[in-house]
């Protein structure tokens, strides 16, 4: 459900090899095509393709491919009302791995309005299914959700990411769509997870329809996770490739997606909020470290900080049952709409 390091792995194949030709050409290409170019979204994939057909008849109320751009591209989206899927969910997680079991039900809707419609906006190369878990707990609080593929993530189209340049500039697009669609009720809220969460922080401070946002250890900076990210996962890379020619393959990057990376920051836009925002970091994140956690959450003007002490940037999303509930008491107390579910 939730697999970020296999981008790194295709970064590392490119920067144990830095005698080949064309391997910052390699590397730019990894930091930037689209993730559904270079794997099979989970959609499509024939082991588990049956389980996301199961979901998509008995629990979602409408699918779509919504048009954002330019460049022009499709958002791969579905709506999940509030109901009840009686859903089955724990990990285990050791020193060396983590598993999920994750068994929902049918879900058995509410006859009431939502509360509120909450965005969902998966990780770095992980499509809408990865917010699945998250959906189902939401709905069962009440709560409408859209589940969303990012351009170039999981159904969605677009040959090129940015790193939030151009997402959330799509996701502003989105959120104008829903309302023109009817599918938002009450308050709209934007949740994500790493790269969807600094989408969703650069996306609220270009639409003052969005009246809170959830941001699951979020990034300050691109380059800085894209160099921080390898290095992490396969230390013993800083033996084979420069800092320079990391440099080198970012300028690339930028000439492939006609971006500029470098500005691919969620600060600014942090700082210019005027709404609440939940912020939830691991303890031991080190793609996210303690001093850039600190600089977003300082330049928010309404903000709560949970931090969960055992979890680095792989586990936290997978752990989330250790704080849905204060997420959910949050959003009561934002929204002013009350803790208990509605009636059947």
């Amino acid at each position: 459900m939730f697999s970020p390091s296999a981008r790194f792995v295709c970064l590392a194949l490119a920067l144990v090899l830095p005698c080949l030709d064309g391997c910052t050409s390699f590397l730019a290409r990894q930091m930037v095509e689209a993730p559904n170019k270079l794997q099979t979204p989970p959609e499509q994939q024939p082991e588990i393709a049956a389980f996301f057909d199961q979901v998509r008849d008995q629990d979602f109320s409408r699918t779509d491919m919504v048009p954002v751009g330019p460049p022009p591209a499709q958002l791969s989206i579905a709506v999940m009302p509030p109901g009840d899927a009686n859903m089955e969910y724990h990990t285990d997680i050791t020193k060396h791995q983590a598993s999920v079991h994750f068994k929902p039900g049918k879900l058995q809707r509410y006859s009431s309005r939502p509360k509120g419609t909450i965005v969902l906006l998966p990780a770095f190369q992980n499509g809408k299914f990865m917010m699945l878990p998250w959906a189902f707990v939401l709905a069962k609080a009440g709560y409408q959700c859209v589940l969303v593929d990012l351009r170039g993530e999981g159904l969605s189209t677009g040959n090129w990411i940015t790193w939030g340049n151009v997402e959330s500039r799509d996701v502003q697009q989105l959120i104008h769509w829903l309302y023109a669609q009817n599918i938002v009720y009450g308050p709209l809220v934007l949740m994500g997870v790493s790269y969807g969460a600094s989408v969703a922080l650069r996306a609220a401070a270009l639409d003052s329809q969005v009246k809170a946002v959830v941001a699951i250890e979020p990034f300050v900076n691109a380059v800085d996770v894209i160099h921080r990210g390898g290095r992490i996962m396969f230390p013993t890379l800083s033996h084979f490739v420069s800092a320079a020619r990391m440099n080198e393959a970012v300028k690339e990057a930028d000439q492939l997606a006609d971006t500029r990376l470098e500005t691919a920051t969620a600060l600014p836009a942090a700082s210019s909020l005027n709404i609440p925002v939940m912020y939830i970091y691991g303890g031991k994140d080190q793609f996210v470290p303690a001093t850039d956690q600190q600089e977003l959450i300082s330049a928010t003007r309404h903000t709560e900080h949970l931090g969960i002490p055992a979890a680095n940037h792989m586990t936290l999303p997978i752990e989330f049952p250790k704080y849905q509930q204060p997420v959910l008491d949050w959003l009561a107390r934002t929204l002013n709409n009350g803790s208990a579910p509605p009636p059947r």
